[in-house]
């Protein structure tokens, strides 16, 4: 999946997109077009070991902030509590700056320019919903989801995707699949409406883009959660991503949320590279950073899509920075998108 602009065609099509759907997909489904945005993703240099080695990360915080800014955002977290507990399964993220986007030459456009943001103190999940939580809305509220509403769900079989009748965050990979042994995977194909309707049931809501930003990556401007390292440094896997590799990630498709401990962020949060796509609260604009304010973003007043943010178990690692942006339409839900919750914390 990937942030375009006109009519998404699926990122980098190659072989283990072909080796992982066709023994899910055969006969299922017509033809239809998969997420769009406003660009492509721009294919990533390989290293040896076949993961990609981005240029120019690591710029230091402090080179998009004052100097008091910057020490400000340095201590960040150190004395800041917050104002009343935090509920169970949550992180605080205290308030200050941190750097929001990508360098030059590092990504694409529209992770440009990078820019400080200051972004009030919240709270936000340390795993991505479960097919277990959202079980439990469902049979409180006998709510019906996107998918369930329209009879079908969205998969990428091999070249094309296709509207497969029948799945559901029930049934997410197939008509006859089931999450009766997976109930602590994230639940996907739910669409942003459905992630809203949970999170308001919750008490909580959707992190804007900025906050998702900040819990993914802290204010030293990494590439990923956990650094700059590649996300399968010495062939320990940091992430679920990239399913060429089933053998060493141990996961066809998305794994149980928290399997990752050595890939979660600063801040302590899970999952926010690769393993599910998430929802948050924004309209997207690929040129949104050109205008946007430093103060508690939260995208566009209007627009048509949604932004996406920390790729997916079926991305290489370009596509799992904590910069990448991607988007979707609001009642989209594919295979591979779920969503965590936010709440003010101060």
């Amino acid at each position: 999946m990937q942030t375009r602009g006109i009519t998404m065609k699926p990122n980098s099509i190659c072989l283990w997109h072909v080796i992982i759907c066709v023994g899910l997909l055969v006969l299922l489904g017509c033809d239809v077009n998969g997420p769009t945005g406003e660009q492509t993703k721009a294919v990533p240099t390989m290293s040896p070991s076949g993961d990609s080695a981005p240029s120019g990360v690591g710029e230091s915080l402090s080179a998009g902030l004052t100097p008091a800014a910057a020490q400000e955002a340095d201590a960040e977290g150190k004395n800041e509590k917050p104002a009343k507990p935090v509920p169970e399964d949550m992180v605080f993220i205290p308030a200050g700056e941190f750097l929001m986007g990508s360098p030059a030459g590092v990504g694409a456009e529209n992770e440009r320019p990078q820019h400080p943001v200051y972004v009030n103190a919240f709270c936000i999940d340390k795993y991505e919903v479960t097919n277990a939580q959202f079980k439990e809305f469902v049979d409180a509220t006998g709510y019906v989801t996107d998918a369930e509403k329209q009879g079908y769900g969205d998969f990428l079989d091999g070249v094309l995707w296709r509207r497969v009748p029948g799945s559901s965050w029930r049934h997410p990979y197939a008509p006859t699949s089931t999450i009766d042994h997976i109930m602590s995977s994230p639940v996907v194909q739910v669409s942003w409406n459905d992630a809203v309707a949970y999170a308001r049931w919750a008490g909580k809501r959707l992190p804007t883009e900025a906050e998702w930003e900040k819990a993914a990556r802290g204010t030293d401007g990494r590439e990923y959660p956990w650094g700059n390292d590649n996300p399968r440094d010495g062939g320990r896997y940091r992430t679920n991503y990239n399913p060429s590799r089933l053998d060493e990630d141990g996961h066809r498709f998305a794994a149980p949320v928290g399997s990752f401990e050595s890939g979660k962020s600063p801040h302590g949060v899970y999952d926010m590279a690769g393993n599910v796509s998430e929802w948050c609260a924004d309209w997207y604009a690929n040129d949104y950073y050109q205008q946007s304010t430093s103060r508690n973003p939260r995208g566009p007043a209007t627009g048509q899509r949604r932004v996406l943010r920390g790729g997916t178990w079926a991305d290489k690692a370009d596509a799992i920075r904590a910069a990448f942006r991607d988007s979707a339409t609001p009642e989209s839900r594919y295979y591979y998108i779920g969503f965590r919750c936010a709440q003010d914390c101060k």
